[in-house]
């Protein structure tokens, strides 16, 4: 009878250190610690898809420059092929006044 009391009272030890098992994990400092937990993860969610979208911003920032760079290359290159073919057909020009006499070089001018 003793040995079933002292089993029924380790039973209850052991019941007594479940509760208290339950209460400390159950405890606010736990209950705390998960929403920040949460927060933790949102906040690195959040500052892990902002690091993305300013990488993204740079990146493209930077293919736009060399784009931009690009085009002026090419535009200065026109502008200079331009006024390289107005400069041969004032020549060409000059030329053709030349072969003329002034009476037909001020014919053509008219």
């Amino acid at each position: 009878m003793k040995n079933e009391l002292r089993d029924g009272e380790h039973y209850k030890q052991k019941l007594k250190n479940f509760y208290h098992l339950i209460y400390y994990m159950t405890n606010t400092n736990i209950l705390e610690t998960l929403p920040k937990n949460r927060e933790n993860k949102k906040r690195k969610l959040i500052s892990i898809i902002v690091i993305a979208l300013l990488l993204i911003a740079f990146i493209s920032l930077v293919i736009a420059t060399k784009v931009m760079a690009n085009n002026d290359d090419t535009d200065s290159r026109q502008i200079a092929d331009y006024e390289y073919q107005i400069n041969e057909l004032r020549k060409q020009k000059e030329v053709c006044f030349d072969n003329l006499n002034y009476e037909e070089s001020k014919a053509a001018i008219q």
